[in-house]
């Protein structure tokens, strides 16, 4: 895609701009994603409906931020005067393992007995590089993943348990 849209901007005069959005989550997303899988979890324990939690790679840095935000950040690209091609994320890796120790303990549960781990070969660091977008957008996100992660525990809470 970048490079289409770098052809047709340069060949044809397109305004065109491209963005990387690293990992970004709200309520709204379905399925089992990382933070949902792990906050899913996590409420499902604190009500003694699943015994464990089991994670691989667990010391892997993942860059995570709000989808609300990094939309805002898309219509600040789009209202550039020229055409652009950026990262938006939050620059901020957490670990899994810490992303998990949030969200047990925002249930109330002691995450030891209940967490299962294994270390995968290939642990990396992924994390964006917002410098350019900060410049252009004078924007950066706000909400850290730890808040995505209480607000995904409370929605499960809700969804599942009637907010019990």
């Amino acid at each position: 895609t970048y490079y289409l849209c770098k052809h047709y901007r340069e060949k044809y005069g397109v305004f065109v701009s491209t963005a990387i959005l690293y990992n970004h989550d709200s309520v709204r997303r379905q399925g089992d994603y990382l933070l949902h899988k792990i906050c899913k979890a996590a409420v499902r324990i604190s009500h003694g409906d699943q015994e464990k939690l089991s994670l691989t790679k667990v010391q892997t840095k993942v860059d995570i931020g709000c989808a609300k935000e990094y939309m805002y950040g898309v219509y600040k690209l789009m209202q550039l005067d020229s055409p652009v091609d950026l990262v938006i994320g939050t620059s901020f890796g957490g670990n899994i393992y810490s992303f998990a120790q949030a969200a047990f303990a925002h249930q109330g549960v002691d995450w030891i007995d209940h967490l299962e781990t294994t270390e995968g070969k290939d642990s990396c660091e992924l994390i964006a590089d917002m410098d350019k977008a900060k410049g252009l957008l004078s924007w950066c996100p706000q909400r850290s993943v730890y808040e995505i992660i209480n607000e995904l525990c409370d929605h499960y809470s809700d969804t599942l348990y009637g907010g019990k």
